[in-house]
């Protein structure tokens, strides 16, 4: 009987709780969607079937709307998180398909005596994916750089042709 008495009395006090207006998101008035779909998609932007673009919600010109997603995408420590995350993997799959691509590099003796080390890697098709280089024992002029930038050119593009042709003669 003591027990029901205490807990009939905490559930009534807890029907006294408010929440402060100040948690609560403030917005500027009552939302209201009429005609907002009929302007969306009489917009130029705005193609059925295709991906919307990162800003989607600014095509129906709600400021209510705008302020909402706004808001939410400002307070949201799960949104940057993800956003990190997506960060992360974005370069971990970039390092690993490096090691896909065609390389080409000295041998010991060469790279060890070499006064500049230039690291370049290139798709099959002719663009950079990455470049780096270091004086090893001194600094180096941007005309060494370009005279190893077309070595690289023209080794990664040979290297590739062979490529395609040892690839071209096993698929036929």
């Amino acid at each position: 009987m003591r027990f029901s008495c205490v807990f009939l009395f905490l559930i009534g006090l807890y029907g006294c709780v408010s929440v402060p207006d100040h948690d609560l998101a403030q917005v500027s008035g009552p939302i209201s969607l009429e005609g907002v779909q009929q302007a969306a998609l009489a917009q130029e932007d705005f193609e059925i079937g295709c991906w919307p673009h990162a800003n989607w919600w600014e095509m129906f010109g709600d400021s209510q709307l705008n302020e909402l997603i706004e808001l939410a995408l400002s307070q949201s420590p799960t949104l940057q998180l993800a956003e990190a995350k997506v960060e992360f993997f974005r370069q971990m799959a970039f390092k690993i398909r490096s090691s896909l691509f065609p390389k080409l590099d000295l041998n010991y003796i060469e790279d060890k005596d070499a006064e500049v080390d230039a690291n370049v890697v290139m798709t099959g098709r002719g663009q950079f994916v990455e470049v780096q280089s270091s004086g090893e024992e001194s600094t180096f002029s941007h005309t060494q750089l370009q005279q190893l930038l077309g070595l690289a050119q023209k080794g990664l593009g040979e290297l590739a042709a062979a490529q395609s042709a040892f690839l071209a003669q096993q698929l036929l």
